[in-house]
C-alpha cells in the first residue's frame, strides 16, 4: 500500500476514490489535519493511479467522475452482496462441521483381522481340538459323514458357528491372503459406509457362504450329485473378500459417488483366482472353498446393486 496524494476536500477525495474503483484500482481515504490522504492498495497500480490523480486535479469537474459515482456504488454494492454471501457460507461450513459425527477409522477392520489371526494361531491353524469352536458342526471329518438338515449345534441354539468359520484359517498363506484382500476392500467400505453397515454387510455375506461351503462344498468337485458334504471343516475369510470385492465393483461402476473404486487390474487378479481355484490346481496345500467363493460374489454384487442413499456419507 502506497500513498500518492492529498486532497484538500473530502467531496473531491471521495470522487476520486470511486472513479478509481471503477478502473478496478483499490483505495483508501485518510483523513488527515492536513486533508485526506489517498492510499493504493495495490502496489502495481500506483503509476496508473497517479496519472489518474494527475488528471483529475486538472479539471475535477469532469463529466466522467460524476458518472463514475453511480458505477462505484454498484460496484461497492456487489462487493458488499458477495462478502456478505462469503460470509454466510462460512458461517454455514463451520456449522455443519459442528453437526457432522467425526470421521469414522478403520477399527472394525482391523478387529476382524485381529480376531482371525489369534483364532488361527489358537487353533494351530486347524489342527488341534479347539477348532471344534468355531465350525458350523462338531461332525468328525470321516468318509460318509452326511450333514444333517439342522446340525444339532445350530438346534441347540449355538447360531454364533454360522459366522465363526470365517476366522479359521489352515495354513499362513491362507491366513495372509484373506488379511490382505479383506483390508483392501474392508477398510474402504468401512468408512464410507459407517460401521452399521459394513458390520451387517460382513454378516450378510459371512452366513450363506458358510452355509453354502457346508452343505454345497463338493459340488464343484463331483456336482450337484454328491449331495450333502462329507467334510464339514471348511472356514476361512475367502467367501466374505469376495463378496466385499463384488459389492466395491458393482458401487465403483454404479454409485462411483461413494468413493469405492476397485482398478481393472484387481478385477482380472480376483476374478482369474477365483477360477483358477475352481480347477484344483490350487489344491497342493489343502481344500479350497469354492462354493464360499461363489456364493460370497453373488451375495456382495447383489448387495452392490442396491441403491443405497449417499446422502449421509462422510
Amino acid at each position: 500500500m502506497r500513498q500518492i496524494g492529498t486532497l484538500p476536500d473530502a467531496n473531491q477525495a471521495h470522487l476520486l476514490a470511486d472513479y478509481l474503483l471503477t478502473l478496478r484500482i483499490q483505495t483508501r481515504l485518510d483523513q488527515q489535519s492536513g486533508g485526506w490522504e489517498l492510499w493504493i492498495c495495490d502496489e502495481d497500480q500506483v503509476d496508473r493511479a497517479r496519472e489518474a490523480l494527475a488528471e483529475f486535479l486538472r479539471n475535477p469537474a469532469d463529466p466522467r467522475y460524476s458518472a463514475a459515482q453511480r458505477t462505484a456504488r454498484s460496484l461497492r454494492h456487489d462487493e458488499d452482496r458477495q462478502e456478505e454471501e462469503y460470509r454466510q457460507k462460512q458461517i454455514a461450513l463451520r456449522r455443519k462441521m459442528a453437526e457432522e459425527p467425526p470421521p469414522q477409522s478403520h477399527w472394525y477392520t482391523v478387529l476382524l483381522v485381529c480376531v482371525s489371526v489369534f483364532v488361527t494361531l489358537l487353533t494351530d491353524f486347524g489342527q488341534n481340538k479347539t477348532t471344534r469352536l468355531f465350525t458350523i458342526t462338531d461332525l468328525p471329518v470321516e468318509a460318509g459323514v452326511r450333514v444333517p438338515t439342522l446340525p444339532e449345534e445350530l438346534a441347540a441354539g449355538e447360531v454364533w458357528r454360522l459366522v465363526t468359520p470365517i476366522f479359521l484359517h489352515f495354513g499362513l498363506f491362507h491366513l495372509l491372503f484373506n488379511m490382505y484382500w479383506l483390508a483392501l476392500f474392508g477398510g474402504p467400505i468401512e468408512l464410507k459406509r459407517g460401521p452399521v453397515r459394513y458390520l451387517g454387510l460382513i454378516l450378510l455375506l459371512a452366513i450363506p457362504s458358510n452355509v453354502a461351503q457346508l452343505y454345497l462344498g463338493r459340488v464343484f468337485e463331483v456336482g450337484l450329485q454328491a449331495g450333502l458334504p462329507i467334510n464339514p471343516l471348511c472356514g476361512g475369510m475367502s467367501g466374505v473378500v469376495y463378496g466385499l470385492f463384488g459389492y466395491t465393483w458393482m458401487k465403483s461402476r454404479l454409485q462411483p459417488d461413494l468413493g469405492l473404486t476397485v482398478g481393472t487390474d484387481t478385477v482380472v487378479i480376483l476374478l482369474v483366482w477365483f477360477f483358477l481355484c475352481l480347477t484344483g490346481l490350487l489344491e497342493i496345500a489343502g481344500k479350497v472353498a469354492n462354493m464360499a467363493h461363489a456364493v460370497g460374489l453373488v451375495v456382495g454384487i447383489l448387495a452392490g446393486l442396491v441403491p443405497i442413499s449417499s446422502r449421509n456419507r462422510p
